[in-house]
């Protein structure tokens, strides 16, 4: 369709998006839920509508401004909190909303490629005759050798047809899609010997490696890929609400740390909570001081510690310790809980939180690990130690605790046991540091055991955080 006929059904497709969305607003849907459907109530549909109508990019954006305006009211976020961190994949930290421009652009020069390189050779033909026609209404030159060219026509430097018709036409498919390969930074080629257009994308933005791509399904991935990659950049760069990407997302196994997204059972103020605090914008004093500097100051209204951030207030209040205490001894509790179930027995000897003594006198070193498992039958050992840090130090908390325990475990080897340190890192917004999994399959538990107790570590490290943090609102407030 062109012309006003489709313009009216871009224009109605709008319209049922913002209707669905209006209505998961006030279904009774919980918010992790909710942001789920939007994608597999509302914006699937738009795949159909993508391949075959024009978009303008002003239609896109209103799209885009639809699903970033319910995001932000159903999070209760403030209208400075990105955009970027909706559309990301959640294996790269966001929420993992399809972003319709990228969506878009992507269905579209997919769809008109594989009409141009069409198994069916009556789709090929009329596909390539219209845009032989179209070039040819505008008195488009074909390029010479070497020329910048657009499926072999002419184009300038700055990516537009060299047209030598004064004529007015109307809005082409063919140059709608040299403006969206103008616009991702892309360009679409002939090639004679394989009789076959292809499209040429940058692999990175520099443009320092680019692919051409005539298959229509790799070009959709490879479109995505790059749209997406480009809200990753921006995401990282962003000061305050991108370092979570930078420090913590390196060495998180997000897998297992999105089960406020994905598990039915957590309320929606955690889901809140917890989106909240993985952009630092939770309320603390020195968060608030920024939007209001004249009202707050940065110390901590508790202990008076001069700044009042997310790190401190979740992790390092002196009023709050028996409720960080709480959260890791939870922790604690559910790891020695999953391991007695699994290896052990009469020979082996637990220490929850106390010296490790082998013969049962004399104690091998003053550390009190968390767990320290001594399996005497084997003569193997383990030093299980958890901790809880604000996400982005998770790796540094990884370091240190393996390198406080070392002395303990040269100690037990020397005694002849085969003796391993584990180390179990989870943030205290729900981060499961990436070698969690594989410590726990060392410990004897299975593959899919350990990926569900990483999950279960982390929701209860999510809830115990949620209760630090109303406890802190409770205490401001009296």
């Amino acid at each position: 369709l062109t012309g006003s006929a489709a313009k009216q059904q871009a224009d109605d497709a709008l319209e049922e998006f913002k209707a669905t969305v209006a209505k998961l607003d006030i279904s009774p849907l919980p918010v992790n839920k909710k942001i789920e459907a939007v994608n597999t109530m509302a914006a699937s549909k738009l795949n159909f509508y993508f391949s075959n109508l024009m978009f303008t990019e002003k239609l896109l954006k209103q799209l885009e401004d639809t699903i970033v305006n319910f995001i932000r009211d159903l999070l209760k976020l403030n209208t400075s909190s990105t955009r970027a961190q909706i559309f990301v994949p959640r294996k790269q930290g966001g929420l993992g909303l399809l972003k319709p421009s990228t969506m878009y652009h992507a269905k579209r020069i997919s769809f008109l490629l594989s009409t141009l390189n069409s198994d069916d050779q009556n789709v090929r033909h009329a596909a390539r005759e219209s845009f032989r026609l179209h070039m040819q209404k505008r008195r488009v030159p074909l390029a010479a050798p070497g020329e910048d060219n657009f499926g072999g026509y002419r184009v300038g430097d700055n990516q537009r047809l060299q047209k030598q018709s004064r004529v007015y036409w109307p809005r082409s498919t063919w140059v709608e899609l040299l403006e969206l390969c103008t616009r991702i930074g892309a360009r679409m080629e002939y090639d004679e010997q394989s009789d076959l257009y292809g499209v040429v994308l940058p692999d990175s933005e520099d443009d320092a490696m680019q692919f051409r791509y005539v298959d229509s399904r790799l070009l959709y991935s490879a479109i995505k890929r790059l749209e997406v990659d480009r809200d990753l950049q921006h995401f990282v760069g962003l000061q305050r609400q991108g370092r979570f990407q930078r420090e913590a997302l390196p060495h998180t196994d997000m897998s297992c740390s999105v089960g406020h997204l994905t598990n039915d059972s957590v309320n929606d103020h955690l889901t809140r909570f917890v989106a909240k605090g993985r952009l630092q914008l939770l309320e603390s004093n020195a968060v608030n001081s920024t939007y209001f500097p004249n009202e707050y100051t940065t110390a901590c209204p508790l202990c008076a510690f001069q700044w009042d951030t997310n790190s401190h207030a979740l992790n390092c209040c002196r009023r709050l310790k028996g409720l960080y205490t709480e959260r890791h001894d939870r922790c604690v509790e559910l790891v020695k809980r999953e391991v007695e179930k699994t290896i052990v027995t009469d020979h082996v000897a637990v220490f929850d939180n106390q010296p490790v003594c082998l013969d049962g006198v004399s104690c091998v070193d003053n550390s009190r690990p968390d767990l320290c498992i001594v399996d005497h039958s084997n003569s193997a050992a383990f030093i299980v130690e958890l901790a809880n840090p604000f996400d982005p130090f998770i790796d540094q908390c990884y370091q240190t605790k393996f390198n406080k325990y070392m002395p303990l475990c040269l100690k037990m080897a020397e005694a002849g046991f085969n003796t391993k340190v584990i180390v179990l890192v989870i943030g205290s917004l729900g981060s499961v540091h990436r070698r969690v999994v594989p410590a726990l399959r060392m410990l004897g538990l299975s593959q899919r055991q350990s990926k569900g107790l990483a999950r279960y570590l982390s929701v209860s490290v999510m809830i115990g955080s949620r209760r630090v943090w109303a406890r802190r609102r409770y205490l401001i407030s009296e």
